[in-house]
């Protein structure tokens, strides 16, 4: 009897529990391959975010040195101690600014805030000439009886 040579596919294919073990294998390894590319690719998401946390708080590190230099000079120390201590220069005089109490008090009991007349901005103002009048009229007369 003469030897052929066989197919190599069919000498494999004979061999079915060596087939089935190479597909396990391949199997496992796909398996295997899949969870450290999305690791992977988490890892690199993760170091991207880093990154730029990383470059914004440099960026807030060199605001913050550029505010302690410019809180270092002479002239932010001296207005410092002029607002917060109160201190002067001599032969300075300071000035306190206060506000009428009248004016307040009536600011505070007016019934309806928006007729101040110092404090209805214009836009309001057509607003309420379109679209409410009694509100309007009164607005135009506290303005013209305060004037």
């Amino acid at each position: 009897m003469p030897i052929t040579p066989a197919n190599p596919i069919t000498r494999v294919l004979k061999w079915r529990y060596l087939f089935v073990v190479n597909l396990l294998a391949l199997a496992l390894l796909g398996v295997a391959f899949g969870r450290e590319w999305v690791r992977s690719r988490e890892i690199r998401t993760q170091i991207a975010d880093l990154r730029a946390q990383s470059e914004s708080l440099q960026a807030r590190n060199i605001e913050i040195a550029q505010l302690a230099t410019m809180l270092q000079t002479e002239s932010a120390i001296e207005r410092e101690a002029r607002l917060k201590l109160g201190y002067k220069k001599p032969g300075e005089t300071a000035v306190v600014v206060k506000r009428d109490a009248e004016a307040t008090r009536r600011r505070a009991n007016a019934p309806d805030a928006i007729t101040d007349p110092d404090g209805v901005p214009n836009p309001n103002k057509w607003w309420f000439y379109f679209f409410d009048h009694p509100r309007y009229a009164a607005v135009t007369r506290t303005e013209t009886d305060g004037s």
